[in-house]
């Protein structure tokens, strides 16, 4: 087994247990939501609270959104001038 694979078989399982843990979460929040001192919190706990009370930090940033036609233009126009800044074309 690759790091790789072993990396992705990890996220895979931690990615289950959240989705286990999840009804939990949700229970905890809503009866940390009712016994709360309001004078001490003002805002309600949220379900990433709750998960982060469990043991299990915040879910990863959504990705990026994709690159739209001009970028994807601008990034092959610097590539090709990198690959040709000697006036040179190398071939493998």
């Amino acid at each position: 087994m690759t790091f790789l694979e072993g990396h992705l078989l990890a996220e895979a399982y931690w990615q289950q247990q959240a989705r286990q843990v999840r009804p939990m979460a949700m229970l905890l929040q809503a009866y940390w939501n009712v016994h709360r001192d309001t004078d001490q919190r003002r805002d309600p706990f949220t379900l990433e609270d709750m998960l982060a009370v469990l043991g299990y930090p915040e879910p990863p940033p959504p990705p990026p959104p994709p690159p739209n036609l001009e970028a994807m233009q601008e990034r092959i126009g610097i590539l090709h001038s990198l690959y040709t800044a000697n006036g040179e074309r190398k071939a493998d």
